[in-house]
């Protein structure tokens, strides 16, 4: 484990060095995504792949959908790797894949080729998503990883704090041939620092595997003792002839105190004992000995342990409530905060006669950095305390809540009619800023209910959180695949100048409705105890149905 407990406090420090891996892993990750927003338009604009702005849209989308759906094939493979190999080599290889997938993403012009590099290395090769909440909650526990969480998603702040404008700064500096290659270059570089931390700080956390240590030397002796069944009778023999002398010692040495009445009773309880030794000779006929020592019947100590400790079959873990309603809500979330990450940058660089803001693209990366800064001082500040003061649940409802109402906000704020350029983008960014904090307290929320459920089943933990990644990855994947062409249709449909409201409003509505649809179904159906539940309830494995196993049903 990666935490230091401390004697003079009640919560554990945490070791900096992991933490630093994740974190630096996550801005690798998120660089690769978010750095595009502030120049995707422009890019397709410029290489031929769309004709204007107001369109750019339907082919901008594209790019990070490419990414989404890479994952969707990978994601459960990624899983079964950090089970199998671990999870730090996992990690490894993925920042190798992102480092690669930035390079060669800059040196292309053509769509198609573009949609490859990012659907194989940075989508289908990156398994962080899969990863990352295996190494919080291992590396934390689980009475820290909302404080790690907002660790993480700090990093991932200052990433979209400074990806966009860095993005939208150097687009094309080194010339029109290759206009994307110096932003990519930038995250290849952030992409190579994270493999070295990765290899210097990242400790393996996998569980071992000390169940099938037993169920194998449960076997061992098994097979032992069939080979030598001579051996076992003259084994079981001798026990019996030991416990009847140790019998026969301990009941001289009290009859020697008790008197004549007490050797009586003595003699009868020696007797009542080498009854039931000749009856059970294994000492374990029916109930299973200690040790291999079992009879022909029973079947020993470990042996009934192992039995008894079998795993329930993969879809009886999945479908355990709230499992399926949290991996349903983590898909929606997902798909609601990738929609964002692409409607508003759309919207910024969309012109005024369609209802955007007609930011450049350096007033754009401008303004969404400025966004970030709330971002950022939300994450690093706030948000963990926050989630352990409200809970899961309320972080989640709350957050969900307020992202809602503040989507709504951006398009009917005042600063989004303003004639002054910076005016429109402040306003933007300090609204979008708080809109992406309250998405991210959810997330949190999210992610750590996810991680608590699959951790009941520490030996396909990974797997588990591969299914989990893998649903969310649709919802990652459908948020901008459908937002970002609904606005391009939206704005050359209903533009604001012509009708009121404006195409862009509907569509702005529709995303804010979605992410209450999650508050609401948050609230009605996802179990409070969920919130406040002990680790031991939380992490306990649910056991195997009637006739496997039996046993006390789980809580969650």
């Amino acid at each position: 484990m990666c935490l230091r407990p401390r004697a003079s406090a009640r919560v554990p420090t945490l070791g900096w060095k992991p933490v630093i891996a994740i974190g630096w892993a996550n801005a690798a990750h998120f660089y690769s995504l978010c750095s595009i927003f502030s120049y995707a338009g422009f890019l397709a604009v410029d290489c031929g792949w769309a004709a204007d702005a107001d369109t750019a849209g339907f082919v901008a989308g594209l790019l990070p959908t490419a990414v989404l759906c890479g994952r969707l094939f990978t994601s459960i493979l990624w899983g079964h790797a950090a089970d199998r190999c671990g999870r730090r080599p996992s990690m490894i290889a993925s920042m190798v894949a992102v480092t690669l997938g930035n390079v060669c993403f800059g040196l292309t012009t053509s769509l198609p080729a573009a949609l490859a590099v990012r659907f194989l290395l940075i989508g289908a090769l990156n398994g962080w998503v899969t990863l990352m909440g295996l190494c919080v909650l291992e590396c934390a526990g689980e009475a820290m990883q909302p404080v790690v969480w907002s660790y993480v998603f700090a990093t991932g702040s200052v990433v979209a704090l400074l990806g966009p404008a860095i993005g939208g700064w150097t687009y094309a500096a080194l010339g029109p041939r290759f206009p994307a290659l110096p932003p990519s270059l930038v995250g290849g570089a952030i992409g190579a620092t994270a493999v070295a931390v990765n290899v210097a700080w990242l400790p393996e956390t996998k569980p071992r595997a000390a169940s099938s240590s037993a169920s194998a030397a449960t076997a061992s002796s098994s097979a032992i003792r069939a080979a030598s069944p001579a051996a076992a009778a003259s084994s079981s023999t001798l026990r019996a002839a030991s416990t009847s002398f140790s019998a026969a010692a301990a009941s001289s040495s009290y009859s020697s105190r008790e008197g004549p009445a007490g050797k009586a009773n003595k003699a009868d309880a020696g007797g009542g004992a080498r009854t039931r030794l000749a009856t059970h000779p294994g000492g374990g006929g029916e109930g299973g000995g200690e040790g291999s020592g079992g009879g022909d019947n029973g079947g020993g100590g470990s042996g009934g342990a192992a039995d008894g400790a079998a795993r329930p079959p993969l879809s009886a873990v999945l479908c355990s409530h709230p499992l399926p309603l949290v991996m349903v809500l983590r898909a929606a979330h997902g798909c609601a905060l990738f929609a964002a990450f692409d409607l508003v940058p759309l919207w910024c660089m969309a012109s005024r006669y369609a209802g955007g803001l007609a930011l450049t693209e350096e007033q754009l990366g401008t303004s969404l950095a400025a966004g970030a800064v709330v971002q950022v001082v939300f994450t690093s500040l706030a948000m963990g305390r926050l989630v352990r003061r409200l809970g899961l649940h309320a972080s989640l409802t709350a957050g969900c809540t307020a992202a809602a109402l503040l989507t709504l906000c951006l398009l009917t704020s005042p600063s989004a009619t303003a004639e002054r350029w910076w005016l429109r983008a402040l306003g933007a960014s300090l609204v979008y800023g708080l809109q992406t904090s309250a998405m991210l307290l959810a997330g949190t929320a999210l992610v750590s209910m996810s991680n608590l459920l699959c951790a009941r089943d520490p030996q396909r933990n990974g797997l588990l959180n591969g299914i989990v990644a893998l649903t969310e990855g649709v919802g990652k994947m459908l948020g901008p695949a459908l937002c970002a062409p609904a606005l391009a249709w939206g704005l050359s449909a209903r533009p604001a100048a012509e009708a009121s409201p404006s195409g862009a409003l509907f569509v702005f509505a529709a995303a804010a409705a979605f992410i209450g649809l999650i508050a609401a179904a948050a609230l009605a159906a996802l179990p409070r105890s969920l919130s406040n539940a002990a680790p031991s309830e939380v992490l306990s494995i649910p056991p195997p149905s009637e006739g496997e196993g039996g046993g006390a049903p789980s809580r969650l």
